[in-house]
């Protein structure tokens, strides 16, 4: 039976191991010789995915046929040894065509390839789209699994094709023989000691900390809680792709065609999101807004008349083509941090940050939060954290005009910039809650603005109550935060 649109949805469900491209052109990884020119230079391409199953997507002038019924511009599901005929009679050898892998007890797969759906995205021209995949058993060994076309290499030697392939941490492993694998983006496996140690500070400082701050005023609470915020930003491409192949990249300046002008990247200008985040731990994981780490995932940092207009463009472009399974997808170029006080570069601001990893966004679409952490995995030396214990376990000790103050940096890097030691520093607001809208959401007064999405909001007793996520520019007193229950679900790992 024809894949239906459900059966295509479940492939976003599964990882792609393999794509086995097909055709005329001496690059498919099954080359059909066909003087009569009758198969396309790329006819076809088989999808390979981890739980066995496989899909064969005809992308030719004149079609495939599958077991005996004809298919073109489209996509179906396929059984090892099927019968796939191209034109003039060219039948697929399925001995051409790869099994996945065979490897037990594997804890983690990390996707590696030129497509953005990819966990780590490299650019090399040379690479796959799928180039690689590295993999993490249940006993910390390290595997890479080759599917490129033109390899990978381990310490300068090429490593066999379809295979998984132990390598160390730290090996020197190169895609196409031009893109290094940045170990940084790897997990580390963690020993229990490790994972003890932090527990057992935070536990200490907990208990310090419950008698210190129960009458803190508003300014001691910014003195407090001050180097605890940081200023996050987000550079990042839109991707619009039909099915697994992307089509189109789009930037703050433009369009690009992905297939023909991928060239062209280094002159499309990534749109830009800053925001406030705040420490909570020794391991430096940041809690920020979901439209601020994952921009894509929410309606509250992209214009939607902007990119309507951007996907008009494409859909001009893209006229009278079949479609599979359209959509637009994110792609980071950068994510990271200014701790507060920093300085900033005027020539060069991205200079002095931290670089960072996304974690996790909220489950709940309700729910504007993030967790991303510092790729060092570690809190920098000038900064300290919000106490787990000083977050409120109940939105009832939330009451109507309650005292507040919210601390984080409105404007991003534009008052940095301007100011005379070219600092990055916080704003410390005051006002009282204003309103308790459901389980998800307060309203007060305290001022807020671009800039400020992420920043804490706390209690006159210092306790952690919301995390700044909305406003109204023209109506300062209508600004919003997520009640802070919810930071703790998000840092439950």
């Amino acid at each position: 039976m024809f894949n239906s649109s459900e059966e295509l949805n479940d492939i976003n469900n599964i990882v792609l191991m393999i794509i086995v491209s097909i055709g005329r052109n001496p690059d498919n990884k099954v080359v059909i010789k066909d003087n009569s020119n009758s198969v396309s230079g790329n006819h076809g391409e088989i999808k390979i995915f981890d739980n066995g199953s496989m899909y064969y997507k005809d992308i030719s002038r004149n079609g495939s046929m599958i077991n005996g019924r004809l298919i073109h511009n489209t996509e179906c599901p396929v059984q090892r040894g099927a019968s796939i005929i191209f034109p003039n009679n060219n039948k697929l050898d399925w001995d051409e065509v790869p099994y996945p892998s065979q490897l037990k007890n594997v804890k983690e797969e990390i996707s590696i390839g030129k497509n953005p759906d990819n966990k780590i995205q490299i650019n090399a021209s040379q690479s796959s789209r799928y180039h690689a995949v590295l993999k993490i058993t249940s006993d910390g060994k390290y595997y890479i699994y080759d599917q490129s076309l033109n390899g990978t290499t381990v310490n300068g030697s090429k490593v066999p094709k379809y295979q998984d392939y132990l390598i160390k941490r730290k090996d020197k492993i190169l895609f196409a023989d031009s893109q290094a694998l940045d170990w940084k983006q790897i997990p580390k496996k963690e020993s229990k000691i490790k994972f003890l140690i932090p527990v057992a500070v935070l536990l200490i400082i907990g208990l310090i900390s419950i008698g210190t701050y129960k009458n803190l005023t508003p300014v001691n609470i910014s003195q407090k809680y001050n180097k605890a915020v940081c200023l996050v930003y987000n550079r990042y491409y839109l991707a619009y792709m039909d099915g697994q192949d992307t089509l189109y990249y789009i930037g703050e300046n433009g369009i690009i065609d992905f297939k023909y002008e991928s060239y062209k990247l280094d002159e499309l200008d990534p749109f830009v999101v800053t925001g406030t985040g705040f420490f909570m731990n020794t391991e430096g994981e940041v809690v920020t807004n979901k439209h601020v780490a994952a921009p894509w995932e929410s309606d509250l940092a992209i214009d939607k008349e902007v990119m309507q207009k951007k996907i008009g463009e494409i859909d001009s472009r893209y006229t009278g083509q079949i479609r599979y399974n359209p959509k637009i997808v994110g792609v980071p170029v950068d994510l990271g941090l200014f701790v507060n006080n920093s300085s900033l570069d005027k020539d060069d601001p991205y200079k002095t940050a931290i670089e960072c990893d996304f974690i996790k966004i909220a489950s709940e679409k309700e729910v504007d939060l993030a967790l991303i952490q510092t790729k060092e995995k570690k809190l920098p030396s000038t900064v300290n954290f919000i106490n787990r214990s000083d977050i409120i376990s109940n939105s009832s000790e939330i009451g109507i005009d309650d005292d507040i103050t919210i601390i984080g940096f409105p404007m991003g890097f534009n008052l940095a910039l301007k100011n005379s030691e070219s600092k990055i520093k916080s704003t410390s607001n005051h006002g009282k809650v204003s309103k308790i809208s459901d389980k998800f959401e307060i309203q007060y007064d305290a001022g807020s603005t671009h800039g400020a999405s992420g920043s804490p909001v706390f209690n006159k007793e210092g306790k952690l109550i919301a995390v700044n996520y909305a406003g109204m520019e023209k109506a300062q007193g209508f600004n919003f935060g997520i009640i802070a229950t919810h930071v703790n679900n998000l840092l439950v790992k």
